[in-house]
């Protein structure tokens, strides 16, 4: 009555008083009678066949997460089938790492990530991928920036990730020329330096914070760059997985 159909609707945290689980639970008069009231349902469609009749077994309080629930106070939570993660979890194995390789081509983080399989829920996914082969290779984040563009040059290209890049620097858009040309020198700049293409997270920050940004990382050694843009792949990488396994 409770672990099964939480399982079915690949709720993790319900079905069973347990460490780790969500306090859900009724307080049940099994002997107690009571006649059902139409008028009194809490359905949002207060229809039955059972209207007028008299039923033993009455719910005298109910718990949610641990907090009584009044019947006044919203305290759900929206359920999602996710549908994209559960085609995921069966797909072939050369199906779900063509999902995973736009995100970053990485073998070591694809194998693992399909190795896991299956996933209870789409947060169950982005966990494990946060620490999956962690960390990245010297090696391993040289051959992922090989398909990173340059901040502000957005690629035109016609494949998946090309797609994902663009999205991801929409921010960026239409830049003035000023800006625009602070970014393309900063680019040359760091390029110069550190021989591979400066990489930051673009989705959710402007021109000016990626270039406030460039400008201080120009000032890092090498020895400092290094975990900051294994940092930076991987939680580009987490963002376009979410965009993946997201209905």
């Amino acid at each position: 009555m409770a672990d099964k159909p939480a399982a079915m609707a690949r709720v993790s945290n319900k079905g069973r008083l347990a460490l780790g689980f969500d306090a859900d639970f009724a307080v049940f008069a099994p002997d107690e009678a009571f006649v059902v009231d139409v008028a009194k349902l809490q359905h949002k469609n207060p229809i039955t066949p059972y209207d007028g009749k008299a039923l033993t077994g009455v719910v005298r309080r109910t718990y949610l997460r641990g907090s009584v629930v009044d019947s006044l106070t919203p305290t759900g939570k929206l359920l999602r089938r996710d549908v994209r993660l559960a085609a995921f979890n069966t797909a072939p194995t050369a199906q779900a790492e063509a999902l995973l390789r736009p995100c970053v081509d990485v073998q070591r983080w694809v194998d693992g990530i399909v190795s896991a399989r299956p996933f209870a829920s789409g947060q169950d996914l982005l966990d494990f991928a946060r620490h999956a082969a962690d960390p990245f290779t010297p090696e391993e984040v040289e051959s992922a920036l090989a398909h990173h563009p340059r901040i502000g040059e957005r690629p035109t290209a016609r494949t998946t990730e090309a797609a994902m890049s663009r999205s991801e620097q929409a921010g960026l858009g239409p830049a003035d020329a000023s800006l625009a040309a602070a970014l393309a020198d900063g680019n040359r700049a760091y390029e110069d330096k550190f021989g591979r293409v400066f990489l930051i997270r673009a989705a959710g920050r402007t021109g000016g914070d990626i270039l406030t940004a460039l400008r201080e990382r120009l000032a890092h050694t090498p020895e400092q760059e290094e975990p900051i843009i294994a940092e930076q792949l991987r939680e580009i990488a987490l963002l376009r997985l979410q965009g993946v396994i997201s209905p």
